[in-house]
Protein backbone atom coordinates (compact mmCIF):
# COMPACT_ATOMS: atom_id res chain seq x y z
CA UNK A 1 0.00 0.00 0.00
CA UNK A 2 2.90 2.32 0.72
CA UNK A 3 4.29 1.76 -2.79
CA UNK A 4 0.95 2.78 -4.32
CA UNK A 5 0.93 5.98 -2.26
CA UNK A 6 4.49 6.70 -3.39
CA UNK A 7 3.62 6.18 -7.07
CA UNK A 8 0.51 8.34 -6.69
CA UNK A 9 2.61 11.15 -5.21
CA UNK A 10 5.18 10.91 -8.01
CA UNK A 11 2.54 10.95 -10.76
CA UNK A 12 -0.02 13.40 -9.37
CA UNK A 13 1.57 15.50 -6.63
CA UNK A 14 5.11 16.23 -7.78
CA UNK A 15 5.74 18.54 -10.71
CA UNK A 16 6.93 16.77 -13.83
CA UNK A 17 9.89 18.19 -15.75
CA UNK A 18 8.89 20.27 -18.76
CA UNK A 19 10.90 18.12 -21.14
CA UNK A 20 9.02 14.98 -20.07
CA UNK A 21 5.67 16.59 -20.79
CA UNK A 22 6.95 17.90 -24.12
CA UNK A 23 8.23 14.50 -25.20
CA UNK A 24 4.98 12.82 -24.14
CA UNK A 25 2.87 15.34 -26.09
CA UNK A 26 5.15 15.10 -29.14
CA UNK A 27 4.86 11.31 -29.23
CA UNK A 28 1.09 11.53 -28.82
CA UNK A 29 0.80 14.12 -31.62
CA UNK A 30 2.98 12.02 -33.94
CA UNK A 31 0.90 8.92 -33.25
CA UNK A 32 -2.31 10.83 -33.95
CA UNK A 33 -0.85 12.29 -37.16
CA UNK A 34 0.24 8.87 -38.44
CA UNK A 35 -3.25 7.49 -37.75
CA UNK A 36 -4.69 10.18 -40.02
CA UNK A 37 -6.31 12.23 -37.24
CA UNK A 38 -3.98 15.14 -36.37
CA UNK A 39 -4.43 16.86 -33.04
CA UNK A 40 -6.84 19.70 -33.78
CA UNK A 41 -8.93 20.92 -30.86
CA UNK A 42 -10.01 24.40 -31.98
CA UNK A 43 -12.23 23.00 -34.74
CA UNK A 44 -13.95 20.88 -32.11
CA UNK A 45 -14.82 23.93 -30.02
CA UNK A 46 -16.21 25.59 -33.13
CA UNK A 47 -18.29 22.50 -33.90
CA UNK A 48 -19.77 22.58 -30.38
CA UNK A 49 -20.53 26.30 -30.75
CA UNK A 50 -22.15 25.76 -34.18
CA UNK A 51 -24.25 22.94 -32.75
CA UNK A 52 -25.34 25.08 -29.78
CA UNK A 53 -26.15 28.14 -31.92
CA UNK A 54 -28.12 25.99 -34.37
CA UNK A 55 -30.04 24.47 -31.45
CA UNK A 56 -31.18 27.89 -30.17
CA UNK A 57 -31.97 29.14 -33.68
CA UNK A 58 -29.19 31.72 -34.11
CA UNK A 59 -27.21 29.85 -36.76
CA UNK A 60 -28.38 27.84 -39.75
CA UNK A 61 -26.12 24.79 -39.74
CA UNK A 62 -27.20 22.90 -42.85
CA UNK A 63 -24.12 20.69 -43.05
CA UNK A 64 -23.58 20.37 -39.34
CA UNK A 65 -21.74 17.31 -38.01
CA UNK A 66 -22.84 15.93 -34.66
CA UNK A 67 -20.24 16.81 -32.00
CA UNK A 68 -20.40 13.24 -30.72
CA UNK A 69 -19.34 11.91 -34.13
CA UNK A 70 -16.60 14.46 -34.88
CA UNK A 71 -13.11 13.48 -33.68
CA UNK A 72 -12.08 17.11 -33.09
CA UNK A 73 -15.10 17.65 -30.86
CA UNK A 74 -14.29 14.53 -28.86
CA UNK A 75 -10.69 15.75 -28.47
CA UNK A 76 -11.98 19.10 -27.21
CA UNK A 77 -14.13 17.33 -24.63
CA UNK A 78 -11.21 15.15 -23.64
CA UNK A 79 -9.02 18.21 -23.13
CA UNK A 80 -11.56 19.91 -20.86
CA UNK A 81 -12.55 16.83 -18.85
CA UNK A 82 -8.97 15.55 -18.69
CA UNK A 83 -7.76 18.86 -17.26
CA UNK A 84 -10.63 18.87 -14.78
CA UNK A 85 -9.92 15.29 -13.72
CA UNK A 86 -6.19 15.96 -13.35
CA UNK A 87 -6.90 18.99 -11.16
CA UNK A 88 -9.26 16.94 -8.99
CA UNK A 89 -6.86 14.02 -8.61
CA UNK A 90 -3.91 16.27 -7.76
CA UNK A 91 -5.94 18.19 -5.19
CA UNK A 92 -5.35 21.50 -7.00
CA UNK A 93 -8.95 22.16 -8.04
CA UNK A 94 -10.48 25.27 -6.58
CA UNK A 95 -12.15 28.51 -7.51
CA UNK A 96 -9.71 31.35 -6.99
CA UNK A 97 -9.88 34.95 -8.16
CA UNK A 98 -6.56 36.16 -9.56
CA UNK A 99 -5.47 39.81 -9.44
CA UNK A 100 -6.99 42.01 -12.15
CA UNK A 101 -3.70 42.34 -14.04
CA UNK A 102 -3.40 38.55 -14.28
CA UNK A 103 -6.94 38.46 -15.71
CA UNK A 104 -5.97 41.08 -18.28
CA UNK A 105 -2.81 39.18 -19.27
CA UNK A 106 -4.78 35.93 -19.53
CA UNK A 107 -7.45 37.59 -21.68
CA UNK A 108 -4.89 39.10 -24.06
CA UNK A 109 -2.88 35.87 -24.25
CA UNK A 110 -6.01 33.77 -24.82
CA UNK A 111 -7.20 36.08 -27.58
CA UNK A 112 -3.82 35.98 -29.33
CA UNK A 113 -3.60 32.19 -28.98
CA UNK A 114 -7.12 31.72 -30.33
CA UNK A 115 -6.45 34.04 -33.26
CA UNK A 116 -3.13 32.38 -34.11
CA UNK A 117 -4.57 28.86 -33.84
CA UNK A 118 -7.28 29.77 -36.33
CA UNK A 119 -4.68 31.21 -38.70
CA UNK A 120 -2.54 28.09 -38.31
CA UNK A 121 -5.48 25.79 -39.00
CA UNK A 122 -5.83 24.41 -35.48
Amino acid sequence: MEKIKEMYAVIFKEQWPFWAGGIFLAILAILMWTCGKPWAVIGGYRNWADWLLTGIGVYDGKRLVSPLLDTKSIMALGLVFGSFTAALISGEFGFRMPPWFELLKGGVAGTLMGFSSVLAGG
